[in-house]
């Protein structure tokens, strides 16, 4: 466990058992991620190297993203919305007016830039003590930060883990799940942070491809697979069964917080589908072509 504001998390539960099948995982996971994903291997010469390894969004793009191709649709009313609450359930926490503070703090952070500051700082919260933590962000952290906190904390769920590393092996993916939560019981949420996307997050560009074909293809759809099968990943490497844990995309803008639960059956049925179709790709693509056989060239005389 973390040594930061997650030993609350530890403290806390009244089981460790999800906690500490995750923690075996860390403990053993050869990913490491800085920029990129790497996994630990020996070298020819028996030396430790890192070796690059692909993330998971490119196989999910080639396997399933529309790519904004709208096909034909006899049927309209067959396309589905990937299973989740009757609609997003509105957090009970929306950002305060802006100080001048938050808005040195914050800069002029926009689109993917902002996200990466509230993906960083969520995951220092998580990693670093009270004081720390404070010293680090100059007393101050974005807006959107604390209301996700918030939002979660309120419903019970104490962070856990940030940037939870999970790695298949067979097909050199790897990738991290935004955060970990444990309530007092000892369950366990996967959670997926997505920050902007006010306009467009359930807007479709028309049906996802490959096994999910009957699904919209949308921002949040991508997000609630993405989540998906990086449980399954993780899944994969521990003894975590469905009764100990939750899924839950969390969207946040300057309007406030959604939740975007991920159904288990979705999970265990589309997820399950959509991980074999992209492992078995991956697997066909990464097997050596045969070589083309040489054949000897001689001139004939006519």
């Amino acid at each position: 466990m973390n040594g930061g504001n997650a030993s609350l998390a530890n403290d806390w539960v009244s089981s460790r058992r999800g906690l500490d099948a995750l923690n075996d995982w860390k403990n053993r996971c050869p990913v490491v991620q800085e920029g990129r994903f790497y996994v630990r291997e020996t070298g020819s010469g028996g030396e430790p190297v890192l070796k690059a390894v692909g993330g998971l969004l490119t196989p999910l793009g080639q396997c399933f993203w529309n790519d904004g191709r709208i096909e034909e649709e006899e049927e309209d009313e067959d396309r589905e919305k990937i299973p989740s609450a009757p609609r997003p359930v509105k957090g009970s926490y929306a950002p305060r007016k802006k100080s001048r503070d938050d808005r040195r703090h914050a800069g002029s952070c926009g689109g993917v830039a902002r996200g990466s500051l509230v993906h960083r700082e969520i995951k220092q919260f998580v990693e670093l003590d009270r004081s720390s933590f404070l010293k680090v962000n100059k007393g101050a952290m974005h807006p959107w930060t604390g209301v996700v906190l918030k939002e979660l904390v309120s419903r019970g769920w104490m962070p856990a883990h940030s940037e939870y590393l999970v790695y298949d092996a067979r097909i050199r993916v790897a990738t991290a799940i935004d955060l970990v939560c444990a309530n007092a019981s000892g369950k366990l949420l996967f959670v997926e942070l997505k920050t902007g996307h006010a306009n467009n997050f359930v807007r479709s560009s028309g049906r996802m491809r490959g096994v999910l074909s009957r699904f919209e293809d949308c921002p949040r759809s991508r997000a609630c697979l993405q989540l998906a099968v990086s449980v399954l990943m993780a899944l994969r490497e521990t003894s975590l069964k469905p009764e100990d844990f939750e899924c839950l995309v969390v969207r946040v803008d300057d309007s406030g917080v959604e939740l975007h639960s991920v159904s288990h059956d979705f999970l265990y049925d589309n997820a399950v589908s959509a991980y074999v179709e992209m492992a078995t790709r991956r697997l066909v693509r990464s097997e050596p072509k045969p070589k083309a056989k040489k054949i000897a060239s001689r001139t004939v005389s006519i």
